[in-house]
């Protein structure tokens, strides 16, 4: 509702006639009558303004014309505009603060879906489809969740369900999300597309020369690419060569354990030698 106030002529006539009949009686050609006359007209407008107060006009604000994107999308857009409400309805009576963050992005995710209704060639079955389930069952649990918190986590039903409950609106964040994202897939399609078409051209008609920029940072690329294959091939060649060196004291160690066994194999036989010759002699 707009106020207009309309001021009253009479107080302008009143000083009109004042200055007028002034001009009758005195002469105005003297400065000090022409000064008179227009103190008594400014008075005389004063008091017409005090007397004679403003007229008000109310007029009512136009209400903004509604704009209709077709059966379907209006009904989308009504589907979540009383969801919104309900979900608001609902987070205002949860104390948890953590579980009003869940209800206040699940309640972005169903605006920026609904939103995309309006736009041309998104896939209004699928919309439609997820509304019919998803949102009347985050209700249903949220009713049931406000009910119980407002109990109290006592016992193992009511603090089971409540922690089942917060752990299903996480998985329907996810299911949110990825709702919304499945919508843009066609488009994401088409702009893949029209990217490698315009590639092709570009390169048919000899324009997709790379700038400096881009030279720079593909020589950049390949000399840190050289680099780490330079470092990959040290470190085979070091692992090798550890390897061999591993091989070669292992042999060595080999090598010194049979010269100890042939040697204590030696005194053996040399041991066995002397019994022997001891024996002869003592016949």
């Amino acid at each position: 509702m707009r106020e207009i106030q309309h001021k009253s002529v009479w107080p302008v006539y009143i000083a009109a006639g004042v200055f007028a009949l002034y001009a009758l009686i005195f002469p105005l050609y003297s400065l000090t009558h022409f000064l008179i006359a227009a103190l008594v007209t400014a008075a005389a407008w004063l008091a017409g303004d005090r007397i004679f107060k403003p007229v008000t006009e109310y007029i009512p604000d136009e209400e903004p014309a509604e704009v209709s994107y077709g059966e379907r999308v209006d009904a989308i857009l009504a589907e979540n505009a009383r969801v919104s409400a309900e979900l608001r309805r609902l987070s205002a009576g949860i104390m948890d603060e953590a579980v009003r963050a869940k209800i206040a992005r699940l309640d972005e995710l169903g605006g920026k879906i609904a939103e995309q209704a309006k736009c041309d060639g998104v896939e209004l079955a699928s919309i439609e489809k997820f509304q019919a389930y998803f949102p009347p069952t985050t209700l249903r649990l949220l009713e049931s969740y406000t009910r119980m918190a407002a109990v109290g986590r006592e016992g193992e039903n009511l603090s089971g369900s409540l922690a089942g409950i917060e752990q299903m609106l996480d998985t329907e964040i996810d299911a949110y999300a990825r709702e919304l994202d499945s919508l843009f897939r066609s488009e994401a399609l088409d702009i893949d597309t029209e990217i490698r078409v315009m590639n092709s051209m570009l390169e048919r008609e000899g324009l997709a020369g790379e700038s400096e920029l881009d030279t720079m940072v593909r020589q950049a690329a390949e000399a840190q690419r050289e680099a780490e294959q330079e470092r990959a091939r040290r470190a085979a060649e070091e692992a090798a060569a550890a390897a061999a060196r591993e091989a070669e004291t292992a042999a060595a160690a080999a090598r010194k354990a049979d010269e100890f066994r042939a040697a204590e194999e030696l005194l053996h036989r040399a041991a066995r030698g002397e019994l022997a010759a001891d024996e002869t002699k003592k016949q």
